[in-house]
């Protein structure tokens, strides 16, 4: 197993203040319980797949040759060429949710969002040419 993935049983016995948790300490302001009904508002399950999605793309940029600034905060076409790279190989639906990921990132580091026009048009071309082990029998 790749060092930045973990197994479900060690995601279980981490609080819920993991590293990858949701990030509240770019929102000054917040109360203590607030930011505990945020932390508490996502799975364990979910915090490990997030991690393991951002944990995949940190390591395709580093395959780029990416630099660490434009990881957490990368252009459209980084976007884009990441999206890209799943073209015929996973489904439309896992695509979105490993980008969604990435957007949880890059937003919690305190950087925009920069996903447009032209990620939306990978992302739909990426469902069209999903793999036929893809789709569920009917």
């Amino acid at each position: 197993m790749p060092p930045y993935r973990f197994s479900l049983q060690q995601c279980k016995n981490r609080t819920r203040s993991h590293p990858q948790s949701v990030d509240t300490q770019v929102q000054p302001g917040l109360s203590e319980a607030a930011k505990l009904a945020i932390q508490s508002s996502v799975t364990k399950e979910t915090i490990l797949r997030r991690y393991n999605y951002q944990a995949h793309y940190v390591d395709w940029c580093e395959a780029c040759h990416i630099s660490p600034t434009h990881i957490v905060d990368p252009s459209e076409t980084t976007l884009c060429n990441y999206t890209a790279s799943f073209l015929g190989k996973e489904a439309g639906g896992m695509v979105r949710a490993k980008i969604a990921a990435v957007k949880n990132l890059v937003t919690s580091k305190g950087h925009g969002w920069r996903g447009g026009t032209r990620l939306r048009e990978v992302l739909n071309g990426i469902e069209r040419a999903a793999p036929p082990s893809s789709f569920r029998p009917e």
